[in-house]
């Protein structure tokens, strides 16, 4: 029953952007809604280190 309850509690949409040092923005975009909680914490990863990587002046 608690499983049922706690279905549509986490999210795996995000959005952010990045002040690119060339002066560009990125937008990074992401969507595993309703995939269970290994593909949002996938997400979660993803998200932090390709964020990581373009503040650090790398490229996507």
């Amino acid at each position: 029953m608690k499983q049922a309850l706690a279905k549509g509690l986490l999210a795996g949409d995000f959005y952010d952007t990045v002040a690119l040092l060339d002066g560009r923005t990125a937008l990074a975009v992401g969507d595993v809604s309703g995939h269970g909680v290994q593909p949002g914490l996938l997400a979660a990863w993803t998200k932090c280190a390709m964020l990581a990587v373009l503040r650090m002046g790398g490229t996507a």
